[in-house]
């Protein structure tokens, strides 16, 4: 072998636990090559991946590491290697499946899979056969894997062999795989379906398709407005001969003219706004700028400068050629109100939907979780050896910055893995929890987290039996299990923790904390063991500052200096977490704010056209002795008329819009009706605001110059 060292991790419980019995095999011939060897055996669910980060974190640059097991021993070695670059990976298959096995064209024999494992590994790392690897992303939590990676049914059916009683009679008559078969089918009549929402790279399209609509009817709004005002004009082009081509080729250059000009002002504010823009859409301006999206922009133009084109156009065409020589006035009210409305209720609509997201958001984000956080920062030391990681904790709490220092398996945002608990003598698996794993001492005074009886682990030897659950534990065994009185002292089994069967003895219980997003929680009880493997260093500083976070660094890249390192706050990812919830709320607010915008413009054009053809009118009755608050009364009325029913129509909309959308969370924001009153309030007094500040000119000119124009 050269020298080299094999570290071979095996799952004795795959294959039914006829996997021992093979490993013995194995081994024999490893002893009869006289192959250098460790063996580690993995004892529960994770615990491949935990010592494949143990073996990694050695003092070795060429690392020969070997699987022996089925697919999911292979899966978790490969998700607890750290350094691919030092690492050569192997897989003796012992499973039922044996996918990945099969995908590479391995061996079925374990002995022959072996004795290709030791060949391979006599030769250079150049002549290693490397391949590649998938990763999936879910929240804050990542996994690799090398074959395949499924969700909904194919999820559920490989969940299910996990703990299949027929797996194992079918492995016994050499029939495993046929246990997927009878689980799909079973899963098929069984299994529960849900809802799924598809966003493809964080695109909000419903929003986008509204602005655009938006703007394209205010454009045409805009340019019926001007109808009465360029009536005569088009009418003199007709006496001096123009044709309808002529006038057609007129409208649509000054269309064209006025697109181009938006499209290099849109250009503009992208590369402006380009930060804020790549956050929202998820994707680099380079990418955004494909040849697709291209093609797609070119076609929404199009669209729209047909339909902004056409539509004035045709109205244009229909003006007679006596309106040179009278008075014409035609003022397509109708089209324009219908507009208007449309435009209102759209506004109203986003106003009172960006009012929703925003509390939900504001909701999630400052809601207590349970545990103190603002001045919590933490890092990772997985696959560093225990002595080493101590030795920075140490260092860590002689800064004069730092306040607490502990260590846990995970952070509580980061979500738990489930584990079931049953009693002492009974095998009845009760209920199931989010394990929270192991923590080390100051855990509970460092995360302020309340503990409400009993006490917390000691570091006299004495917490190795010992576990704390949450309030919610207790609560859940008073009812299945019928507990009364105090919990402390009394004994619980709960797997994977629990070896052959041993019981732990409850030493305190603590308030219940948040496991996961505050809008969606992990709402299972909680249970917490002491000190075997806490790999997250948990920092608590007095003051939360970049420099104190660089001085935590500074120590821990000195204690460790061939390892990467980096401190994190922790409200950072407070904040990351809900991200897609905070692009959300910007897109709507950003699309509220351009469709407001688009529809006040489009108001002071209609406000403006109404008072020119109604000047004669607002004349008369200011010599009748008519205010000019009468007047604006008078104009603001008839707005009030369309933006009324259309802001009611567009916030009730917007109710069930918004109702739709709280679903999706578990813990929900309480929405009021203040919420809709005060978006239609504010929606409705801007409408006025802008109607009067186009009138107000109008109500107090002199009447008499509007008399001597007509």
């Amino acid at each position: 072998m050269g020298g080299y060292m094999l570290y071979f991790i095996v799952n004795e419980k795959s294959k039914s636990g006829n996997a021992k019995q093979i490993w013995k095999e194995i081994e024999e011939v490893l002893k009869v090559r006289n192959v250098s060897y460790q063996t580690f055996v993995s004892e529960y669910r994770g615990h491949a991946g935990k010592l494949a980060a143990e073996i990694c974190a050695m003092d070795d640059n060429d690392i020969c590491l070997v699987a022996v097991g089925g697919d999911g021993t292979a899966n978790e070695v490969i998700n607890g290697i750290t350094d691919f670059e030092k690492v050569r990976f192997g897989v003796i298959p012992t499973g039922s499946g044996n996918d990945l096995a099969r995908g590479l064209s391995l061996s079925k024999d374990p002995k022959n899979g072996a004795i290709h494992i030791l060949n391979a590994m006599k030769k250079s790392r150049e002549d290693t056969w490397c391949m590649d690897l998938g990763e999936v992303n879910f929240g804050e939590k990542k996994r690799l894997f090398a074959i395949s990676a499924g969700i909904g049914l194919d999820a559920l059916v490989c969940k299910k062999a996990l703990k299949s009683t027929i797996k194992d009679i079918l492995n016994k008559i050499r029939l495993g795989k046929l246990t997927y078969l009878v689980l799909t089918v079973q899963s098929l009549f069984t299994m529960q379906t849900a809802d799924a929402e598809i966003f493809f790279d964080r695109e909000e399209g419903l929003q986008k398709k509204r602005m655009i609509f938006t703007a394209a009817m205010n454009y045409v709004l805009i340019v019926i407005s001007t109808l009465i005002n360029r009536t005569k004009e088009v009418a003199v082009h007709k006496c001096y001969g123009a044709s309808d081509k002529n006038l057609f080729g007129m409208i649509m250059s000054e269309t064209c003219l006025h697109m181009l000009i938006s499209l290099l002002l849109a250009a503009f504010l992208i590369v402006l706004f380009r930060t804020k823009t790549e956050e929202l859409l998820g994707a680099t301006l380079g990418a955004l700028f494909s040849t697709q999206t291209i093609v797609i922009l070119i076609g929404v133009c199009i669209v729209i400068f047909f339909i902004t084109g056409l539509i004035p156009t045709y109205m244009f065409l229909r003006i007679p050629v006596a309106a040179a020589f009278r008075n014409f006035k035609e003022s397509r009210r109708y089209w324009k109100l219908c507009l208007l409305f449309i435009q209102f209720l759209a506004t109203a609509y986003l106003v009172a939907l960006l009012s929703v997201i925003n509390k939900q958001y504001d909701y999630m984000v400052n809601v207590d979780p349970g545990y103190a956080y603002e001045k919590l920062a933490y890092c990772s030391t997985q696959g560093v050896e225990e002595s080493v990681r101590n030795t920075a904790i140490e260092e860590l709490r002689k800064i004069p910055e730092v306040d607490k220092v502990s260590a846990c398996y995970d952070l509580p945002i980061s979500g738990m893995s489930g584990n079931n608990v049953s009693l002492p003598g009974d095998d009845r698996e009760l209920f199931n929890i989010a394990d929270m794993y192991w923590v080390k001492d100051d855990f509970f005074s460092l995360m302020e987290i309340p503990v409400i009886e009993g006490e917390v682990f000691r570091s006299d030897g004495s917490a190795s039996n010992k576990v704390m659950v949450s309030r919610s534990f207790v609560e859940k065994m008073e009812q299945v299990a019928g507990w009364t009185g105090s919990a402390i002292g009394k004994n619980i089994i709960i797997t994977e923790h629990s070896q052959n069967g041993e019981p732990f003895t409850i030493c305190g219980v603590y308030e219940d904390v948040c496991i996961g997003s505050t809008g969606n929680p992990d709402t299972r009880p909680t249970a917490l063991f002491y000190d075997r493997y806490a790999p997250m260093i948990l920092i608590k500083f007095h003051e939360m500052s970049p420099e104190n976070i660089k001085k935590a660094q500074k120590v821990l890249e000195d204690v460790m200096p061939d390892r990467n390192v980096t401190v994190t706050a922790y409200y950072m990812d407070m904040i990351d977490l809900y991200k897609d919830s905070r692009t959300f709320r910007d897109s709507v607010m950003i699309g509220g704010i351009v469709t407001l915008i688009i529809a006040l413009i489009g108001l002071l054009g209609y406000t403006s056209d109404e008072t020119n053809r109604r000047g004669r009118e607002i004349a008369i009755r200011k010599v009748n002795g008519a205010t000019a608050w009468s007047i604006l009364k008078m104009i603001s009325k008839d707005i009030s008329y369309i933006a009324i029913p259309a802001i009611v129509i567009g916030m009730t909309v917007a109710y069930y819009s918004g109702t739709g959308w709280l679903e999706k969370f578990t813990e929900k924001a309480p929405i009021g009706f203040f919420i809709f009153l005060a978006g239609a309030m504010m929606v409705y007094v801007l409408i006025i605001a802008c109607v009067l500040y186009r009138a107000w000119a109008v109500s107090n000119s002199n009447p008499v110059d509007s008399l001597k124009s007509e």
